[in-house]
């Protein structure tokens, strides 16, 4: 792990003068990878049906994959998880996690993996 130094100063109370103190400090790469690989990420959105408005949530866990859980509430939500959850709404999640990826919000390997769940569900 490669560290810059960052030189700040200690007072010392008797001299009144400072003696350097070196802080390490992530590579741009480092901070980089800690920002985009959290351990958990959510995506969230609706849609109308003849009953009412359906809110959705899908997160990803890593190294767990993803869950998708639905409401018919905003305020107080209680959800229930979609196990298994439907072609319908891994689509709309493909789209969504798609659209964050061309926005380099999110990596390659979410879309690839929603792919190979829509393919997997897709032919049973």
């Amino acid at each position: 792990m490669a560290h810059a130094n960052f030189t700040g100063h200690a007072h010392d109370s008797k001299t009144g003068l400072g003696s350097p103190v070196h802080f390490p400090v992530p590579s741009l790469a480092e901070a980089h990878e800690t920002v985009n690989d959290p351990a958990m990420e959510t995506h969230e959105w609706s849609e109308r049906t003849e009953e009412g408005k359906v809110y959705y949530r899908a997160n990803y866990y890593l190294n767990h994959g993803w869950t998708i859980m639905t409401t018919t509430q905003k305020r107080n939500p209680t959800w229930t998880d979609m196990k298994p959850p439907s072609v319908e709404a891994l689509r709309e999640l493909r789209d969504i996690v798609w659209k964050k990826y061309q926005r380099k919000r999110l990596p390659w390997e979410r879309v690839a993996e929603l792919d190979q769940m829509l393919a997997t569900l897709e032919t049973e």
